[in-house]
């Protein structure tokens, strides 16, 4: 009977081991996990901000773009009026020599 409560000593002995040993690892493990929280934190932050630095490039990009196309335009119809001014200023000579 004595080999039974000898058992039973040993095995809450362990459980109490265990749960110590549970304990202090908890105790151990925790400021790692909580530096890893804050790491975590600041990295989602960081990346956050680049997001944000992406948007503001990519609404400049666009800006940049539409003033590009918009000079474009402006300048090509500066080309074809340039080129059309000699057609323009001989039909102007023509109706004026034509009046007299």
């Amino acid at each position: 009977m004595w080999i039974i409560y000898v058992s039973i000593t040993l095995f809450v002995v362990g459980i109490i081991y265990l749960v110590v040993s549970l304990i202090n690892t908890f105790k151990k493990v925790r400021p790692i996990i909580n530096d890893m929280n804050h790491r975590v934190a600041r990295m989602q932050t960081n990346v956050d901000k680049v997001i944000t630095q992406t948007k503001i490039l990519q609404a400049i990009q666009s800006r940049i773009q539409n003033d590009i196309n918009f000079k474009s335009e402006t300048i090509k119809n500066t080309v074809e009026n340039v080129k059309n001014t000699p057609k323009h200023f001989k039909s102007m000579i023509q109706s004026l020599v034509g009046q007299k």
